[in-house]
């Protein structure tokens, strides 16, 4: 079954709890601050918006613009003191989701070309690494600052980018992973042997191996066996230690 339809939905359903036209969508996107640094502004053209929440041929939108419609929708409801519900006002489950709507084009059981070009675009987005995130929730839309803008602060959402070594203070949720990692690779350290990691694309392998095991490894030389329990990682990690 085609999962466009139902993430078209899930954008209809943001846009009108932000109350925004597309015509009013099109001219805020490009005042949205983009997520990562030195990245241009990207407004969006209404043909674009109108392809992405197409109610009979919705279109596989590209991450910039799913990005750019999602945080546009977000910032404008915040200004606006609009509620937007559940899932629909978190960025990290737009990324899941967005993720998932890529993942079920590429499995999709036909040689057609929708398919073909999901599979392009995971592989494309697995070593999107080391680029900062300029991210800002703060309103560049609004004309009546009044005073000088405070300097942006780096902001550890990702979007859709893999985390580096540099971002290990800033990957979470992967301490076990990393644990058990570790203890796979000092048993090869000492036993030499490929070691895998495997799993769709997108699923996080790049960010589990960059943020996680090389940042663990950092200077810290070969790893013991057993060593790694996640207890102990969690405690070197609380001590300062980079791990994720």
């Amino acid at each position: 079954m085609d999962p466009r339809p139902e993430f078209a939905e899930r954008l209809r359903a943001l846009k009108d709890a932000a109350g925004l036209s597309d015509r009013r969508l099109e001219a805020a996107s490009g005042r949205t601050p983009r997520r990562r640094a030195g990245q241009p502004p990207l407004r969006l053209k209404r043909s674009t918006i109108a392809g992405m929440i197409s109610r009979t041929r919705p279109v596989r939108p590209e991450p910039e613009h799913v990005e750019v419609f999602v945080d546009t929708c977000i910032r404008v409801a915040g200004e606006s003191d609009r509620p937007v519900s559940g899932d629909l006002g978190d960025r990290h489950a737009w990324d899941a989701a967005y993720r998932d709507l890529l993942l079920r084009m590429a499995g999709v059981r036909s040689a057609n070309r929708s398919a073909t070009e999901a599979t392009k675009q995971l592989q494309r987005m697995e070593p999107r690494a080391g680029e900062a995130d300029n991210h800002a929730d703060s309103d560049s839309d609004s004309d009546s600052d009044g005073g000088a803008a405070e300097p942006a602060q780096p902001c550890p959402y990702r979007g859709l980018a893999a985390f580096g070594p540099d971002d290990a203070r800033l990957f979470f949720g992967r301490a076990q992973l990393t644990a058990d990692l570790l203890d796979r690779v000092a048993e090869k350290w000492a036993c030499p042997g490929p070691l895998m990691v495997t799993g769709p694309s997108g699923s996080g392998k790049s960010s589990l191996l960059r943020a996680g095991l090389i940042a663990a490894l950092d200077g810290n030389g070969p790893p013991a066996p057993g060593r790694h329990s996640l207890r102990g990682f969690q405690s070197r990690r609380g001590s300062g230690g980079r791990a994720g």
